[in-house]
């Protein structure tokens, strides 16, 4: 399991990270995956419930801010990692 902690203040290494390198560290002491990402002052888009996303392979209309940009980061990365496991096993899935 891999946990995601997202940083929206505009200070990096603020209260903010302060308080989240905490949660990470107890949770990667308890062997968990933990990653925080700093969100700050780039744009972030809502959803604007258009479906566009189920007509474009799950991913979002909107591709011109950070938490897109993340998100399609770690879709590549299972779909690598679902294709690396399917050639060494032989399976689909």
């Amino acid at each position: 399991m891999k946990v995601l902690l997202i940083n929206g203040s505009p200070h990096e290494k603020g209260c903010t990270f302060t308080a989240l390198s905490e949660i990470k560290k107890t949770l990667e002491n308890n062997n968990i995956e933990a990653e925080i990402f700093h969100i700050g002052t780039s744009p972030v888009r809502g959803c604007i419930g258009c479906g566009g996303c189920g007509k474009n392979d799950g991913k979002c209309v909107f591709n011109d801010d950070v938490v897109n940009t993340k998100l399609q980061m770690h879709l590549f990365l299972v779909h690598l990692f679902i294709t690396l496991l399917q050639r060494v096993l032989c399976v689909q899935f």
